[in-house]
């Protein structure tokens, strides 16, 4: 029973706007809980996050020029990068406190809790923030930090550790596979995505689709659709449009069972009926192009 998890630079964007949970870019601590829970947090959020570290390491510029007259200090130019001030201000209060987030997202945070910034302090570039310093004084060092973080030797072993854990998934991945084949000598092999209704009123947390594809799980003992099952991958996205949902591989006894799309429908209505009474849908990648 393995997890399908991956971590490659070249589908990071889509990796941030489709948060994949089980791609290890947050760690969550359930025995230690702060003001908010990471399901309260919209991951398609974190895109942005990425976006502006990304585009601060690009560059070697400040934010804005800052001249000191007598006891003033004055903002004499805004540079592209302190254009988005209120973009930062914003994206300083998405961290849960239980939350740590790894990559540039991580780096943000990470900078951000170590100079104590408070986003409800900050008002405006050129307004105080605190004790005689500018809002924009700040985002300077703040940019600064960021820089001298990601040269840092910690933040180069991280990235290599999450490239490493790539190689090691793929390859356990594969073994898995490779192995359900040689134990069975021909599979059926289903392509279901499980998620829910857009139309419901309350936002359906991760712990829903957890618990609810984890109940499906367990039901298959004493549910005779899955009596051929022989295993499974899963992995957990959050998308603009499906919200919280599950890419899932099944793989069943193919020596028992042919008829695959009837199996499919049959477990579609399963998921949507039984597990999550009448608030999921569900969707047989290997049929026809629509939800069920």
């Amino acid at each position: 029973m393995k997890d399908l998890r991956g971590d490659d630079d070249e589908v990071i964007h889509e990796m941030l706007k489709l948060v994949d949970y089980d791609l290890q870019i947050h760690e969550y601590n359930n025995d230690n809980p702060g003001t908010g829970k990471l399901s309260d947090l919209s991951p398609t959020s974190l895109w942005p996050v990425h976006d502006f570290v990304a585009r601060v390491l690009r560059v070697k510029a400040t934010g804005f020029v800052i001249e000191k007259i007598d006891d003033r200090t004055l903002i004499r130019e805004t540079l592209p990068l302190g254009k988005r001030f209120n973009a930062f201000k914003n994206l300083l209060v998405l961290q849960p406190e239980n939350a740590k987030f790894y990559g540039l997202v991580g780096l943000f945070f990470e900078c951000a809790q170590e100079m104590q910034i408070n986003p409800f302090l900050l008002s405006k570039a050129g307004h105080e923030y605190l004790q005689g310093k500018l809002g924009a004084e700040l985002f300077n060092e703040f940019l600064d930090q960021i820089r001298s973080k990601a040269r840092s030797e910690k933040y180069r072993r991280m990235v290599k550790d999450l490239k490493e854990r790539m190689k090691r998934n793929f390859t356990s991945m594969r073994r898995y596979i490779e192995a359900l084949f040689d134990e069975y000598s021909k599979l059926l092999v289903l392509r279901i995505d499980f998620g829910y209704h857009r139309y419901q009123g309350i936002p359906i947390a991760l712990e829903r689709i957890l618990d609810d594809f984890q109940r499906l799980l367990n039901n298959r003992r004493q549910n005779s659709l899955f009596r051929e099952m022989v295993g499974y991958i899963r992995r957990i996205e959050y998308g603009e449009d499906k919200r919280w949902h599950i890419h899932a591989i099944l793989f069943f006894n193919g020596q028992e069972l042919q008829n695959h799309s009837a199996l499919a429908h049959l477990i579609c209505e399963y998921w949507n009926r039984d597990i999550t009474d009448n608030d999921g849908v569900a969707f047989n990648c290997e049929g026809r192009n629509h939800w069920i």
